[in-house]
């Protein structure tokens, strides 16, 4: 199960401006440059819920799920700004063209496995358990990194349309960023539960029911 709930990670960032903040369309040049890391808290294991609590949760969620709820993998993501700077140039025809540099993170945190606290069965059963959730958690990190590898290239593209499209006030600038970093944690949230469904497979489910060796 997938906690969708976007994390709130906005950090301040200056935007760095030479003195002209409001000129007429650049339809020379424009230079944008975009970098995305990922920042991920680690992953926790908790024993807070009872078979009976994680199946009343499961319950009340719209995903379906592939086998027997016997605990969860939830994380949050969100984004942060390490820094945005904005500069202008004099083109030769008179026109004041714009050049952007943007340095983010998509940021997951709270990433954590539920195992029920009376979960029945043998010590090796209750880690093949932890094991299945551990394999849910590194799906998502993995989606998580290819999908912030692409991004730089779809803001680049958004950002430098709309330098191009109209006079540039940075304080507006600064909001069509955060919009445009919403949107793209919005999408990659809304894809976890297709990419979560993968880890779901016959193998995965059938190692809950073999049965264990403790030597």
């Amino acid at each position: 199960m997938i906690n969708s709930m976007k994390a709130a990670m906005l950090l301040a960032a200056a935007m760095l401006v030479t003195p002209k903040a409001i000129a007429r369309p650049c339809n020379t040049s424009s230079t944008t440059f975009v970098k995305v890391d990922v920042q991920e808290a680690p992953v926790t294991l908790v024993r807070d819920h009872t078979l009976a609590d994680l199946r009343a949760l499961s319950g009340r969620s719209r995903q379906s799920i592939a086998h027997a709820v016997l605990g969860y993998y939830a994380g949050s993501v969100g984004y942060s700004i390490k820094s945005i700077e904005l500069h202008d140039a004099r083109s030769p025809d008179g026109q004041t063209c714009y050049s952007l540099q943007l340095d983010a993170a998509l940021v997951a945190v709270d990433r954590r496995i539920e195992i029920a606290n009376d979960l029945e069965g043998s010590p090796c059963r209750v880690r093949a358990v932890v094991e299945h959730y551990r394999h849910h958690a590194a799906a998502a990190s993995l989606a998580l990194h290819s999908f912030a590898s692409k991004l730089p290239a779809e803001l680049e593209a958004e950002i430098e349309q709309y330098i191009l499209s109209r006079p540039v006030r940075p304080e507006e600038l600064r909001q069509f960023v955060d919009v445009l970093l919403d949107g793209a944690v919005e999408r990659f949230t809304t894809s976890l539960a297709e990419i979560q469904k993968e880890v779901d497979t016959k193998s995965e489910i059938l190692r809950f029911f073999t049965p264990c060796d403790e030597t």
